[in-house]
């Protein structure tokens, strides 16, 4: 059974939707409020910067979408930064597909590095006889220094992607973009070595396999 093409509507003033704008199914990752929108303009932007079409790029700037470029030249020679209004759509999307970051805390950071405190003892419960005082005890501290990493993503797809699957080209590519740093986060907390294929990250397994402490 063929999908049905569904005409979106801007929801905000000054949008210039292509003739036909249309998505051909349900979308899966952008959500909430001007799903439809959000995944258009993303969608353009990827046309521009992947595929470097021209229409795209005269929609961007007509829009207000920049494509910043790491250099000039073909986009293999450095990519693009994906621009900051669709950064939250890949962050939301990360937080609940990676399920390393779902039971770690995780720490802000607004620069390359920080020093932060970390528990290194707790409480301790005694048992406690009628008339006898209480044991006391303290939480212990120590800190370390966190040094931010970088991951990146880099992608060529198919022209037959074009004009008339803009939308859901957009809503595919954010689902796969947030896939791909979720199962990086995973990987190098649960089994990274150390190695900068890891940013020095030695996960969970690792340090298991190597003895608690040892590491």
């Amino acid at each position: 059974m063929a999908a049905t093409a569904r005409p979106i509507t801007p929801a905000k003033s000054g949008i210039i939707l292509p003739p036909g704008t249309v998505r051909s199914s349900k979308l899966k990752n952008f959500k909430g409020e001007n799903a439809d929108l959000r995944a258009l303009r993303f969608g353009k932007f990827c046309q521009a910067s992947i595929f470097g079409l021209p229409k795209a790029h005269e929609w961007c700037r007509e829009n207000g979408i920049e494509l910043k470029a790491h250099s000039e030249g073909v986009n293999s020679a450095g990519g693009y930064f994906v621009p900051e209004e669709f950064s939250m759509d890949i962050i939301d999307l990360r937080d609940s597909y990676g399920i390393f970051r779902q039971l770690c805390q995780v720490i802000p950071m607004g620069r390359d590095t920080i020093t932060v405190p970390r528990r290194v003892s707790g409480l301790t419960a005694y048992a406690v006889g009628e008339a006898t005082a209480i044991t006391q005890s303290q939480t212990g501290w120590d800190q370390v220094r966190l040094t931010a990493g970088k991951w990146g993503v880099l992608t060529l797809l198919s022209s037959e992607l074009d004009e008339d699957a803009v939308i859901n080209l957009g809503d595919m590519l954010i689902g796969e973009i947030a896939y791909a740093f979720a199962s990086a986060e995973d990987t190098a907390g649960f089994s990274g070595d150390g190695s900068s294929t890891y940013h020095g990250i030695n996960g969970l397994l690792t340090r298991f396999t190597a003895g608690v402490g040892s590491l």
